[in-house]
């Protein structure tokens, strides 16, 4: 996953980071979750698929079973199709949100003294002439509120 820094730079997120316990519980769980592995998407494409399938299996179902509304095939070619571009969109949904909100705890994280991409403490730091703290760890530059400001 790539981010954004304070910068403007983009910064590749590593894989598994260990987050610092002073960092409030909330937030932890949200870089976390802004993390998801592959397995994690694909788990959640083929559930959003299959539960596709059981409504539309469930509609059809329904029709046939009202008087009147019979002959209603039950599995037609375009409903596996419509199963999965419906659950190829709504991860893609998914991966917008949680990209978007991972960027926003990244931030947070950084503002509380901890680098937002691997974790590092920013503590003590140099801060450049542009008003950023470059963590030596991953290169990411974040913007730290003033010490009278904490």
């Amino acid at each position: 996953m790539r981010v954004t820094d304070d910068s403007g730079a983009r910064v590749r997120c590593p894989a598994e980071v260990s987050w610092p316990a002073h960092l409030p519980k909330p937030l932890r769980k949200r870089l976390i979750a802004a993390r998801p592995s592959p397995a994690t998407y694909l788990r959640g494409f083929v559930i959003t698929a299959l539960a596709t399938l059981v409504l539309q299996f469930g509609i059809v179902f329904l029709l046939n079973a009202l008087p009147g509304v019979g002959g209603v095939p039950f599995f037609p070619l375009h409903t596996f199709i419509g199963a999965i571009v419906l659950g190829m969109l709504v991860m893609g949904i998914v991966w917008i949100v949680r990209a978007a909100q991972g960027q926003k705890s990244m931030i947070e994280a950084a503002r509380l003294g901890t680098c937002g991409v691997c974790a590092y403490s920013l503590a003590d730091l140099p801060i450049d002439a542009d008003g950023l703290v470059t963590c030596p760890e991953c290169t990411a530059r974040w913007r730290l509120p003033a010490k009278d400001d904490q």
